[in-house]
């Protein structure tokens, strides 16, 4: 084995080996790591952990012609969970994929379809998509050119932050590097394909993107596999050819083992024959030259009578005038300027029409749109004047409406007042003392339901005192006659402490401030503990008289008596006290003391009185300040109308459209604009085809001024067709003369050969009679040739023997390459197998984070749903399985419903993940994506999303009422097409 084949052997062993060897069509990006590198090292990781991750968006699209829309717009997306709901064929479906491509590009090909959102036969559609980026506002214009094979081309361009974006790439950048095929398959969630089965093989794809270090990178290990096992058929393929080559290469040496015989006498037979070749080649050679001869004669007199009636030809044919004939190399750019300049002008009568039309939709004349233009900042300046305009009357009518409440309500307060203070005898402007006075009053009306009640305790007290003297009265009346009269005693005088009297009194008066009841009871003790202290004492008798012993004991009825008459006194007292508070009170406001039964009805109405009298103060302040708000909604409302009008003056339009017909204006004035902005481009291009026209016809001008152009397209054809005539008989010429020259006519041996044979005359016949002689001798020639080449064959063979040792060093060279190949299968099949292995336990490694969260979030809609885990079984298809208590299922048995539930939990679950490592969240776009689920599962699919919208944008379309209603009720902004 050389040195040579053995580096060779070494090189394509590590080439196997991925240390340097690259598939073809794959180049590793610039800071990717080689396999076998740490991808939690890779740049994509560096450059978005632990990062800040700005999220994408949308907030409205408008003008757009896309499928089933035409001009379509939708301004209410700038809400983290948007809900679009729309009847079957209602084009909800379009505008998904419709903001699908504005954000990851067209994904879709011609033969899936693309072809169905062409508009008329045009194929150009797209539309203007806006939204925010990380709180940058991008605006996006989204347009694409489809195609009858492949992808659409992706004509996308927009702002952001000042920054122009002008292409595709510049919008993979902006998104860090996202790709349409990585978009539909993590962010586009259709409920239809959602529940197939056959979305695992995505997801292995997915799944060691992300091994790998991101769902960007272009360095697949899978497809790494792919191309070993190619390598590896390749080198199969090589080694089997090689042993074929080495099989035919020992035949060849055992024929040339064999001994030659006869070499002598075959070569000089050989000799022979090759000098009689020879003689017969001579021979033939002097024949073939008269033939020849011949032939260029027959030519040459040909061409000869070709090249008379060429001349003659054109000598008889008409002259082209000077003039004409300068114009007519120029006839094919003229006719072609002329049509282009009939076309341009029906063109320009049709758009002329058209503009007239738009001009006359928007209200304005032509010349006001002269040189005007509309930027998408000068739009959204002039929607936002008028959405200002819009802003001030709903607040200038709020505040009147306020006003007009506070008016009402004031005069309504005003009129209760009035009836109030007439109720008790005051005026309206005695009634206005009662301001702020409602706490005071809430003292009076307990003083005024004492008095009250003070005055039933009189009334009560003065019955019982009736009642006790009558009970007396019958008491005396039946006492029995009265015995002999014993000597008269002076009366006794029963003597009280006045002081103690007068204690009693201020007690029982101080208890009555308390409470009457309490009054009450300490007059009834105050009364019984006088008659037991009288009934104890002894009497007093006068000095002057003397002192009788009475009679026994005076009856009870007596001190009953005397308790009530006490208990009147006390009654009376305390009546009295609050009689005079309140009546003082009263007479503060200027208030006629009212009976007791009547002075809490009384004070009640004061109270009223005095609320009305500080809600009417207060509805007064608040007029004031609602005045004051009305003048400063005025002023606002008069501010914003003098900005739009300024804008519309700037435009011609002032006092031709109003605020709320200036949306639909705008949209017409657009149309007008790029109508006559179309029309001036054909004038101008109309005056660049006439001037185009003008020095073409110049040398002819002053023969065709005032020619019609049917006139001048005939003098044209006449001339063109002269003029192609003139320039065939000149060809003609040309070409006979070329014959002549090419046919030697003035060489002497022609000149020769015509005098033996004069025009050509004969020579036909003598030419087949060298004919003959020349095939009997190319004949004879052929045999010998044959013969000759058969003994050379034959003795070749047999001096095979000395090409032995070439052979022999050909065998041991193609061995030793079978053995290199031998090895470099080896070595790839050693590497396809180490790789996959890698991969396969990289993967296990790093997919587990993506798969429990995936489980995790599918718990969240059903719990205990199992443990999820995708396996690669021998046959390669990647497969996900459930492992839960009710025993292990693959996907493709789970029901379409809870296929669905898993797809969209891993889904979601990627979609975390490739925010964290691009550093960005983008919308999630769900087209019916609940159409395999029950109504528990919607609902819990729902909230899921909701959690979701926290990060993502969620944008659902769907035309399910129960969806929808779901939705508004977990707080998604409804929008309704």
């Amino acid at each position: 084995m050389s040195a040579g084949s053995r580096c060779r052997r070494r090189a394509t062993a590590r080439d196997l080996a991925g240390e340097r060897a690259e598939p073809p069509g794959q180049r590793r990006p610039r800071g990717a790591h080689p396999r076998g590198s740490c991808p939690s090292r890779s740049p994509a990781r560096r450059a978005t952990g632990g990062g800040v991750v700005k999220q994408l968006r949308l907030t409205g699209v408008s003008n757009v012609d896309f499928g089933r829309h035409r001009g379509f717009s939708c301004l209410g997306l700038d809400h983290a969970f948007v809900v679009v709901y729309g009847a079957n064929e209602s084009g909800k479906s379009t505008l998904a994929e419709f903001l699908t491509w504005s954000i990851g590009g067209p994904f879709r090909t011609y033969a899936n379809g693309s072809e169905r959102f062409r508009i008329d036969g045009v194929e150009r559609v797209g539309g203007r998509v806006e939204a925010t980026l990380g709180g940058e506002r991008l605006d996006l214009e989204a347009r694409f050119k489809l195609r009858l094979r492949d992808k659409p081309n992706d004509l996308r361009s927009g702002t952001i932050a000042a920054r122009s974006l002008d292409s595709a790439d510049a919008f993979g950048s902006l998104f860090s590097g996202l790709t349409p095929e990585d978009y539909v398959l993590i962010y586009r969630i259709y409920g239809v394909d959602l529940s197939s089965s056959g979305t695992e093989n995505d997801f292995s794809a997915l799944f060691s993107k992300f091994a790998s270090g991101g769902s960007t990178s272009t360095l697949e290990p899978r497809a790494q596999v792919d191309w070993l096992i190619g390598k590896e058929r390749e080198l199969e393929v090589l080694r089997k050819s090689r042993n074929q080559e080495l099989k035919a290469l020992v035949a060849r040496i055992r024929d040339a083992e064999k001994r030659p015989e006869q070499v002598v006498a075959e070569q000089q037979r050989i000799a022979v024959l090759a000098g009689r070749v020879s003689e017969i080649g001579k021979q033939l050679a002097a024949m073939q030259a008269e033939q020849a001869l011949i032939a260029r004669v027959i030519a040459g007199v040909g061409a000869l009578r070709r090249q008379h009636e060429a001349r003659a030809s054109l000598s008889a044919l008409a002259e082209v005038p000077p003039a004409w004939a300068a114009v007519l190399p120029s006839v094919a750019d003229i006719k072609r300027l002329r049509d282009e300049f009939e076309d341009v002008e029906e063109k320009q009568r049709a758009a002329s029409a058209a503009a007239g039309a738009a001009i006359a939709r928007t209200g304005l004349r032509a010349a006001d749109l002269e040189g005007k233009r509309l930027s998408a900042a000068e739009r959204s300046q002039m929607q936002a004047a008028a959405a200002a305009v819009h802003v001030a009357v709903t607040a200038q009518s709020a505040v009147e409406t306020h006003l007009q409440q506070l008016v009402l309500e004031h005069r309504r307060v005003e009129s209760e007042a009035n009836s109030a203070a007439g109720s008790v005898g005051l005026s309206r402007e005695q009634a206005e003392a009662l301001a702020n006075q409602s706490g005071l009053l809430d003292g009076v009306t307990n003083e005024g339901l004492q008095w009250a009640n003070a005055a039933q305790a009189v009334a009560r007290a003065r019955a019982e005192a009736a009642d006790a003297e009558a009970a007396l009265q019958t008491v005396r009346e039946n006492v029995p006659a009265p015995s002999p009269p014993s000597p008269p005693v002076p009366a006794p005088k029963w003597g009280l402490n006045p002081f103690v009297v007068a204690a009693v009194v201020a007690v029982v008066g101080m208890l009555g401030l308390v409470s009457p009841w309490a009054s009450l009871g300490s007059g009834l003790v105050a009364a019984v503990v006088f008659a037991v202290v009288r009934s104890n004492r002894k009497p007093v008798l006068p000095q002057q008289a003397p002192v009788t012993v009475p009679s026994a004991g005076a009856p009870p009825e007596v001190a009953a008596l005397a308790a009530r008459m006490g208990v009147l006194a006390s009654a009376r007292s305390n009546e009295g006290d609050r009689a005079r508070r309140v009546s003082e009170v009263l007479a503060v406001y200027g208030v006629v003391p009212p009976t007791p039964e009547d002075a809490p009805a009384v004070i009640a109405a004061l109270k009223n009185l005095a609320g009305l009298v500080d809600a009417a103060r207060r509805l007064s302040l608040n007029l004031n300040d609602a005045r004051g708000g009305t003048e400063r909604a005025a002023g606002e409302l008069q501010r914003c109308r003098e900005t739009f009008a300024t804008m519309l003056r700037e435009r011609g339009a002032e006092g031709v459209v109003s605020v709320d017909s200036f949306p639909e204006w705008l949209v017409e004035y657009e149309n007008a604009l790029n109508a006559s902005e179309l029309l001036q481009q054909l004038v101008r291009r109309q005056s660049e085809r006439a001037a185009q026209l003008q020095p073409l016809l110049a040398p002819i001008a002053d023969e065709v001024s005032g020619m019609s152009w049917g006139a001048l397209l005939e003098r044209f054809t006449s001339f063109v067709e002269l003029s192609a005539r003139h320039n065939k008989a000149e060809q003609e010429v040309r070409e006979a003369g070329i014959a002549v020259t090419g046919a030697g006519m003035t060489d002497g041996p022609v000149r020769a050969l015509l005098e033996r044979f004069p025009m050509g005359d004969g020579l036909s016949a003598q030419q087949r009679e060298l004919s003959g002689r020349v095939q009997v001798m190319e004949d004879e020639r052929i045999a010998a040739t044959e013969e000759r080449t058969r003994l050379t064959v034959e003795l070749e063979a047999r001096l095979q023997t000395e090409v032995l040792p070439e052979l022999l060093l050909q065998r041991g060279e193609l061995e030793e390459a079978q053995a290199e190949s031998e090895q470099d299968l080896v070595v790839a099949r050693l590497a396809r197998e180490l790789l996959g292995t890698a991969i396969d336990d990289f993967e296990k490694q790093n997919q587990d984070p993506v798969i429990q969260h995936a489980q995790r979030l599918v718990e969240q809609v059903v719990p205990s749903w199992g443990t999820l885990m995708m396996t690669y079984p021998a046959g390669g298809k990647p497969t996900i399985t459930r492992d839960s208590t009710s025993g292990r299922l693959l996907s493709d048995r789970l029901s379409d419903g809870a296929r669905a539930l898993l797809h969209l939990g891993i889904r979601l679950a990627f979609a975390e993940r490739d925010s964290e490592r691009r550093g960005l969240a983008l919308p999630l776009i769900c087209d019916d994506p609940f159409a395999h689920f029950d109504d528990d599962r919607t609902r819990g699919a729902l909230e899921l999303l909701r959690d979701t919208s926290k990060r993502h944008q969620v944008i659902l379309f769907t035309c399910e009422t129960g969806t929808r209603t779901l939705a508004a009720d977990l707080g998604a902004h409804v929008i309704n097409l």
